[in-house]
């Protein structure tokens, strides 16, 4: 399961959220978008357990995005072969000023 958020030029605080249920291990990654596989970085990655229940699971990161990395994609997948259940999923990001400093 796979979901974009295109970001126009600049430095951007993403975060993406959502509900799972259902598969005994879920894997979601936050990557940048690109057609170059070497641009195509992890941002952030969890592993979790969703078959006891309902369970959030949130990623966090800052990108910078150009004409090689338009975006970022959130890619969940089971590592046991059942399917997980998605919802209430969301890609949110914030421009953060020049001059900002880390």
């Amino acid at each position: 399961m796979e979901w974009e958020l295109g970001l126009p030029e600049g430095t951007w605080v993403v975060v993406a959220k959502a509900w799972a249920t259902g598969a005994p291990l879920l894997d979601c990654k936050l990557l940048t978008q690109s057609v170059d596989p070497a641009a195509r970085l992890e941002v952030d990655d969890i592993e979790v357990r969703t078959d006891t229940g309902p369970v959030t699971v949130v990623l966090t990161g800052i990108v910078v995005a150009n004409a090689t990395v338009p975006g970022v994609n959130l890619v969940c997948s089971s590592t046991s072969g059942v399917t997980a259940a998605m919802g209430r999923i969301r890609l949110v990001a914030t421009h953060v000023a020049a001059g900002f400093a880390f």
